[in-house]
């Protein structure tokens, strides 16, 4: 954890013009660029943006406060005077502040101590009694970041932060790591000791299925509940920084202006799903590609490793499979990557910092996958590959989540590449082909 920073995520410089108050619920400025514009308000659309459908946007209490270029309103967070780390001095929760602190550095602490023991050899003979530490560890780092990304929270909205008032994405990640792992854990140790022989596709839709839970709670807990965001408005982000190629939807001509909503709803899910299926086959292609190069410079050719999908595929695994990549793993990680990181940084960023910060976020996260190697080098450079080829799909899955404004694109376009990488492996598997 660290000290607030005058503009959080940002990190932009104190001298960006100050929080503009918000106008009257009833007050509507002139768009951006026409006579008698006010910053303040931002009201949609920008003249030059092309033809906006009316669900797309929605007037926002923000300013636009630099003519000629497209910056986001997130250089009006306030600016406040950086606050010490360890001080308690106006915090608006300090006993949480506190609390985060502490069970953050308690779990941490434990935990490190556990690896120092587990390397010098200490920890054979007792296994039951380490994971029992490392279960309480985990527990206690959860309690710790979670009550830490609250009290974020709770500090950006009583500074006044417009834009968006969650906590960081990074902290709550955190929190998401820590929280899953206490679940895995005691799930994984009673597999073991009812001696239940598990397929891998079995194993991995469990641990699946407890990461969206872990994504829905957090995001429920930290960002909706408190108002940061919305479901809605993950699914259907209205108030992103404005960028002058976004994609717009089909709009309809019709007298019924219900009927109207409902085809155009209809017209931009059908755009949505098409755009999607359309990039899945190129990213991919792309990612093999990236992987084959970084595979021989990285000299893993000949390393055998097992990743997220098994090398061989048969009857109901492959089913099994094809359920957890395409159909689980994207609803988890499109709510959360998308729906919540990436929604809050372009709120707060340009269009094209948010990308790129999205887009290594997510693949970077992916990291855990590597999980299969005992040799350092070997594993160092396993993680870089498997960080580096993500990039490509990462950039995608936040570009066109942004450019549609729909999280219905980024799931489409995740679970057609994820269901192709599968049935890639598979027919590799069952023709003994190789790559």
């Amino acid at each position: 954890m660290s000290a607030d920073p005058p503009h959080g995520d940002v990190g932009e410089a104190p001298s960006d013009p100050p929080a503009q108050p918000a106008p009257p619920s009833d007050v509507v400025s002139p768009g951006y660029g026409s006579p008698g514009y006010a910053p303040g308000a931002w009201s949609y659309p920008p003249p030059g943006f092309g033809p906006w459908t009316a669900w797309s946007y929605a007037p926002a209490p923000w300013g636009y406060p630099y003519p000629g270029s497209f910056e986001s309103p997130g250089r009006f967070h306030p600016v406040v005077a950086p606050r010490p780390i360890n001080s308690l001095q106006g915090r608006a929760a300090p006993r949480m502040y506190a609390a985060g602190w502490l069970l953050s550095l308690a779990g941490l602490g434990i935990l490190v101590a556990l690896i120092a023991a587990g390397i010098a050899g200490v920890t054979r003979g007792v296994e039951l009694l380490i994971a029992g530490i490392a279960e309480t560890a985990c527990v206690a780092l959860t309690a710790g970041l979670t009550t830490a990304a609250a009290a974020q929270g709770s500090q950006r909205r009583a500074d006044g932060w417009q834009d968006y008032s969650g906590p960081s994405p990074f902290l709550v990640t955190g929190a998401w790591l820590a929280l899953t792992t206490a679940a895995s854990l005691p799930l994984i140790g009673l597999v073991g000791y009812l001696n239940l022989r598990l397929a891998t596709p079995v194993q991995t839709l469990l641990l699946l299925l407890v990461n969206v839970a872990g994504y829905l709670g957090l995001v429920q807990l930290l960002v909706v509940r408190p108002g940061a965001l919305s479901w809605r408005e993950m699914a259907r982000p209205k108030h992103l920084a404005p960028d002058p190629n976004d994609l717009p939807a089909p709009v309809y001509e019709g007298a019924d202006p219900i009927q109207g909503a409902r085809t155009q709803s209809l017209r931009a899910l059908g755009g949505d799903a098409l755009l999607g299926l359309a990039l899945s086959s190129p990213f991919l292609i792309a990612t093999l590609f990236l992987a084959g190069i970084l595979t021989n410079l990285l000299g893993m050719r000949d390393v055998q490793s097992s990743g997220p999908i098994p090398a061989h595929l048969h009857g109901w695994d492959l089913w099994i499979t094809l359920l957890a990549a395409a159909v689980v793993a994207p609803i988890g990680e499109e709510i959360f990557f998308r729906g919540f990181a990436t929604n809050a940084w372009a709120r707060s960023l340009r269009r094209d910092s948010a990308l790129i910060r999205a887009a290594i976020f997510f693949a970077a996260v992916h990291i855990i996958d590597v999980t299969s190697f005992d040799d350092l080098s070997i594993f160092v450079r396993a993680a870089i590959l498997a960080f580096v080829v993500r990039i490509p799909v990462a950039w995608a899955l936040s570009w066109i989540y942004t450019r549609r404004h729909s999280i219905f694109a980024s799931a489409t376009l995740h679970a057609a590449y994820n269901g192709s990488l599968v049935l890639l492996v598979w027919w590799v598997g069952t023709n003994n082909t190789s790559w």
